[in-house]
């Protein structure tokens, strides 16, 4: 394209100088010049399509590359949510079986309240007898004699419950031959 240029300044130097020059012979040059200049052009366009299809190419990379960043992004998502979920959930189940036990507990020191309120010298008679006999009488009333703080199961249900309506820390269920025994001499 250089090479055309300079003999088309060339030729025109020579057309003001030259009164007999040809001009047909610019005219060559010209057309020379404009299918020059039109294959230079569809060179840059096709150069021109060729970027775009590579701009094109890489940009559909990067959207794939965005694609499988975004959906590995929300695999981690997913699996911190579920993870999250089960720890809440584990910390949810561990709150309500500590709260059961902070029930059974209290129903427990609710139980142990109602025995510690039965005090061993509750009277339910006037007078008190000493009965020396076997296990038709003795219904093991010695309560007393046992150190503070040990387990003694007479002061429980089922103890005591049909007559006496609680545990009495007597080893009978309701009243021993005694109890009636006392009742008619008092009277």
């Amino acid at each position: 394209m250089e090479a055309l240029i300079s003999q088309f300044t060339f030729l025109s130097d020579q057309a003001c100088y030259d009164k007999a020059f040809d001009p047909s012979t610019i005219e060559d040059l010209i057309n020379l010049f404009e299918v020059e200049a039109y294959k230079s052009w569809a060179a840059m366009e096709l150069e021109h399509q060729n970027e775009v299809q590579q701009a094109e190419i890489e940009m559909k990379q990067a959207e794939d590359y965005l694609d499988s960043v975004m959906e590995s992004a929300m695999d981690e998502f997913r699996q911190f949510e579920e993870e999250m979920e089960r720890t809440s959930k584990k910390e949810m189940e561990e709150l309500v079986e500590t709260a059961e036990r902070a029930r059974k507990m209290g129903k427990l020191m609710d139980k142990a309240a109602s025995v510690a309120s039965i005090s061993p010298f509750t009277c339910y008679a006037d007078y008190y007898f000493f009965i020396f006999g076997d296990s038709l009488y003795d219904v093991g009333n010695n309560q007393y004699l046992v150190e503070p703080g040990r387990y003694i199961s007479a002061y429980h249900k089922p103890y005591g419950t049909t007559f006496f309506n609680h545990a009495t820390g007597r080893f009978s269920d309701g009243r021993a031959p005694p109890d009636f025994i006392g009742k008619k001499i008092v009277v």
